[in-house]
């Protein structure tokens, strides 16, 4: 006889995979109720992360220009070079992973690719651009299941931590044709 529990557990599972607050690891040494978690990656697009607290971990192949940062020092994996670092910015160029966990003024990325997590707080814009499968990237704050797509027209402001009206929001939307307004029977 089956028990009834493997299939109640693997839904379980499967919730707990879609719902993803910040682990340990993603934290690193942050732990603040103010901060909240944003996921993105996309095959090709940029985005800068603006006036940003946290720790980020992005794997990218491109070019990645790191300004005002303050905090641990960077850890940086990967076939990536160091193209420039003077005036309080640092460049780097290729393929790889740039963990940084402090503050910064900026953190600009361009190229393919690319995937992120940011703990933290601050503003993420991004511009997606289309891939040969004609997708632009996607977005998520700790609900996989609600994820935002990249815009190719022009660039999309994204805060962190989420806004509390993400996904709804309660805005009700506005009849524009001629018939004016429904009537209720």
């Amino acid at each position: 006889m089956r028990s009834i529990f493997t299939p109640v557990f693997a839904l379980v599972l499967c919730g707990i995979a879609f719902a993803q607050p910040a682990t340990p690891a993603q934290k690193g040494r942050f732990n603040d109720p103010n901060f909240g978690i944003i996921h993105m990656r996309t095959k090709i697009g940029s985005f800068k992360l603006i006036n940003g607290t946290g720790r980020a971990d992005v794997s990218f192949t491109g070019t990645m220009l790191i300004s005002g940062y303050k905090g641990d020092p960077l850890v940086v994996t990967g076939d990536l070079r160091k193209e420039y670092d003077a005036h309080g910015r640092i460049t780097y160029f290729g393929k790889g992973r740039v963990i940084f966990s402090g503050t910064w003024r900026g953190v600009q990325w361009f190229g393919r690719d690319m995937e992120s997590v940011w703990y933290g707080n601050g503003i993420a814009r991004i511009r997606g651009e289309f891939d040969k499968d004609l997708n632009t990237g996607e977005y998520w704050y700790e609900d996989a299941s609600k994820k935002g797509y990249w815009q190719t027209q022009g660039t999309m402001d994204m805060s962190l931590p989420a806004p509390k009206n993400i996904g709804g929001g309660g805005l009700k939307p506005t009849r524009r044709d001629k018939t004016g307004p429904e009537k209720k029977g």
